[in-house]
Order: structure tokens, then sequence, then C-alpha cells
């Protein structure tokens, strides 16, 4: 009998065990997440990699051939409008400048005699015309010949600096063939490739803000300038934007042509997407086994217990946050941290004591 209450004794004490040890689920483990509010997608900001450029800019050339004597500016030299840039050898051109300014004063001469000759009637009219005509041709010949003498001086066209220079001095070069290139370093503007995924951004009144690489901590209002109504081979709709901040100044700033920026795009897309949510991409899981499906965990306040939630995603809105079109609701709260260690209906707690 001692034996039989011995037996009935550790069978009572196995099933308290084996109770014991089911009461122990994962979903009573408390667990500590971070958490932040879906907020509805008035407005979001898309973000793309811009340059400066100038307003003013051109490449100089000769439209005569000849040989470099003079190059008077160096890379980065400011330059005042009018000022000689570079000179060709005017050796050539002053003799045919010579050669024609000589037969221009000839066929004058010759007309002012057949003129005083007519007035006597010692010609015939016929041969006046003729001798006017020759000093018409003459005529054209000689300014000819002076502007291309003027040719041989390159001069700046607006106040700015030297860019580029493409020509040592003594070189022979032909007609069009760059010198250099001036640029306004005072005016500037911002231009970029606009993705052609994101083409209706040209065509709606968005808002744009520029900032600089060396100034991270400033963003400038712009606009839209200019944008080119293609795609260039693949890669995307060129945009050129005007800064129209009023505190921007590239001296103050020390912006300068060629730098890096950055252009964020604030989109308003309440009549567009007014149901549209965004959310962390930290808070976007895949369930295992289940790739094709994304799904997010939707906290309550009320109880502190997560449930899973399915969504559907429509791609980025910015490197870190995902665009939700279907499965939340703004002001819901999702979990940002954690969420491969959570099961449904498991209570949680805040991070830092998060209170929202």
């Amino acid at each position: 009998m001692e034996r039989v209450m011995k037996v009935l004794t550790l069978c009572v004490l196995s099933v308290a065990l084996a109770g014991c040890w089911h009461e122990e689920k994962p979903i009573n483990v408390v667990r500590p997440v971070s958490v932040v509010m879906v907020e509805r997608m008035a407005e979001y900001e898309k973000e793309y990699v811009g340059v400066v450029t100038p307003q003013e800019s051109t490449v100089l050339a000769f439209p005569v051939a000849g040989q470099v004597v003079a190059v008077n500016v160096v890379e980065g030299s400011d330059v005042r409008k009018g000022e000689v840039l570079a000179r060709l050898n005017p050796e050539e051109m002053t003799l045919q400048f010579e050669a024609e300014k000589a037969n221009f004063q000839t066929k004058q001469s010759i007309l002012d005699r057949s003129e005083r000759l007519l007035a006597r009637n010692a010609i015939s009219l016929q041969e006046v015309e003729i001798a006017r005509a020759e000093l018409q041709a003459a005529r054209s010949s000689y300014e000819y010949a002076l502007s291309q003498l003027s040719n041989t001086r390159l001069t700046a066209p607006f106040d700015g600096s030297i860019e580029k220079r493409y020509v040592e001095q003594f070189q022979r070069v032909g007609v069009g063939e760059p010198i250099v290139r001036v640029i306004n370093p005072a005016r500037l503007d911002v231009t970029f490739l606009l993705p052609e995924s994101d083409a209706d951004i040209v065509y709606a009144q968005e808002r744009f803000t520029v900032i600089f690489d060396n100034r991270p901590d400033i963003g400038f209002e712009a606009e839209i300038k200019a944008s080119v109504n293609a795609s260039v081979n693949g890669a995307g709709i060129p945009v050129t934007l005007s800064i129209t901040d009023a505190r921007f100044s590239p001296q103050r700033y020390n912006v300068k042509s060629g730098f890096a920026c950055r252009v964020k795009v604030g989109i308003e897309i309440e009549e567009r997407f007014g149901d549209y949510v965004t959310v962390p991409l930290t808070a976007i899981f895949s369930p295992s086994g289940t790739d094709s499906e994304t799904c997010v965990w939707v906290y309550d306040s009320a109880d502190a217990r997560v449930s899973m939630r399915r969504v559907i995603t429509d791609g980025l809105s910015s490197a870190d946050m995902v665009i939700v079109k279907d499965g939340l609701r703004g002001g819901e709260l999702v979990v940002t941290a954690g969420v491969y260690h959570l099961v449904e209906g498991q209570k949680v707690s805040l991070l830092n004591g998060e209170s929202l």
C-alpha cells in the first residue's frame, strides 16, 4: 500500500510540474520594442543628387585661324567684360587689311575722277556706275579685312572667371577651336536628373530645397527654371533649378560651379493619395515561409500587446521610409525594432520609456 501511495504521489508531482512548464509560453514573455505613429502621406520627400552650374557660361573661340601669341589668363582668373583674354599673330591679317585698304582708296579715287569727267560729259554714265560698283565691292572687302584683324583679339563677354583654358601660347588653332571657357560665378543654378518614374514632378507645384555638401546644415528654397522634354539615354529628365532663397549668396556660402548638392522635393499628394501612409523601413517584415507577403506589428496601447497586420507597399518615399497604400491608417502605432522576435498577441514594453 505504501508503495502504491508513493507512485500516486510521483504522478501528481509530474502532472503539476508539466502544468507549470506549459504556463511559460513565449507569448507571456514581455519583450521591449520601439514603436512609431503612422502618419498619412499628405506630403513626403524625395531626394536626388544635383550639381551646381553657372547661369552664364560660354566657350570662346577665334573666328579666324592663326597662331596664338598670347594667353593672358589661367584657370581661375577673374576677368572683366571687354578684357583681352588671348591674341593671335596679326601679321597675316594686317597684310590683308593693308591690301584691301589700299584697293578701297584706289577705287574711291577712280570714282571721284569719273564723276568729275561725267560732269564735263567726258565719259558715259555707265562708266561711272561701274566705278561705283567697284568701290562698293572694295569697301566690303576692306571692312571684312578690318573685322578679321579685330578678330585676332579675344575678349570677355561679361564679368566672370576662367573655368577652363584649352590652349597654350604659340599653339596654332583653327577656326572655332575652343580657347577658354568663361563662367559667371556670381549667378548659379542647380541641375539634376529626374527619374522617368517621377516625371510628374516637373508639372506639379512641388517644393524644392537645395542642400550643398559643404553646408549640410542649411537648405535653400528653389524652383524649376527649365526642363528637357525628353529622357537622356534613358537616364532621366534633365531639370534646372533656380535658387530663389533670399539668403543664398555664392560668395557668402562659398558655393562654386561644379559643386555637388542634394535636391529634396516635398511632394504634396493629399488629393492623389490621401489614404497612403509611410512607415520606417525597419517596421516591414515578411513572415517565415511567406516572402511574398509584407507585414507589420501593430501596437495596442490599451493592453500593451501586438498583432500582425498584412500591408501593401508602394515603394520608398526616402532612403528609410516605405509607402503603404493599404493595411494601415494614420495614427496607428507600429513596431520598428524587434519585429522578428514577436508572436501574435505578445505583451511588450516600450524602449526608453517612450510616451505615445
